[in-house]
């Protein structure tokens, strides 16, 4: 992946590593649908709420104390609120991956995670890895594999990144920090 395939993706190689920074997706061709889809489910699920409350209350049937009437409006209000909130969280997931050292067992893998959520990091050696790859972190029956930046660790704990990027530029992704850490290529 070089910077001229991908602007998305800026690859800067270091004396001794490289850094990847990997800006948000944001919300272009299908994304922008689903955000469309996202803000008009949450925004009718809201309004949906706020008839019932105001139903409740012209009918009586709402108490300012009562517990039975109450939750109903506010889950679906919740609901469409989470939705929304959820949909912008995925899509302005940023992060950057960090390199450091020549490759080999010293070299040093760092992966930082931002969004509307928060943020989440990790870090290793090199000889602390069995492998970088694409894959799920998740191995359980019956549930639908995505795929993610797949870092393995040798006792065999997997830790997954970036779901919302393209399996391709994923794969893409493992291969160049697999060839600046020293380790086997994916799939190998």
């Amino acid at each position: 992946m070089s910077e001229h395939e991908d602007p998305k993706a800026v690859i800067e190689h270091r004396h001794a590593g490289l850094t990847i920074t990997l800006p948000p997706h944001g919300f272009e061709g299908p994304r922008r649908t689903f955000l469309i889809q996202a803000v008009v489910f949450g925004g009718a699920a809201f309004i949906v709420s706020l008839f019932l409350v105001w139903f409740f209350i012209l009918r009586g049937l709402f108490q300012w104390g009562s517990l039975v009437t109450l939750p109903f409006p506010l889950a679906i209000g919740g609901f469409g609120s989470l939705l929304v909130h959820s949909v912008f969280g995925f899509h302005t997931r940023r992060g950057t991956i960090e390199v450091s050292g020549q490759p080999g067992p010293g070299a040093t893998l760092s992966i930082a995670q931002r969004s509307v959520f928060g943020s989440r990091s990790a870090s290793w050696t090199a000889a602390e890895l069995e492998s970088v790859g694409v894959g799920d972190p998740i191995d359980a029956p019956g549930r639908m594999p995505t795929a993610h930046l797949l870092i393995t660790a040798r006792d065999g704990v997997k830790r997954g990144f970036f779901p919302e990027r393209q399996p391709e530029e994923l794969m893409e992704l493992a291969v160049v920090l697999s060839e600046a850490l020293g380790l086997d290529p994916p799939g190998s």
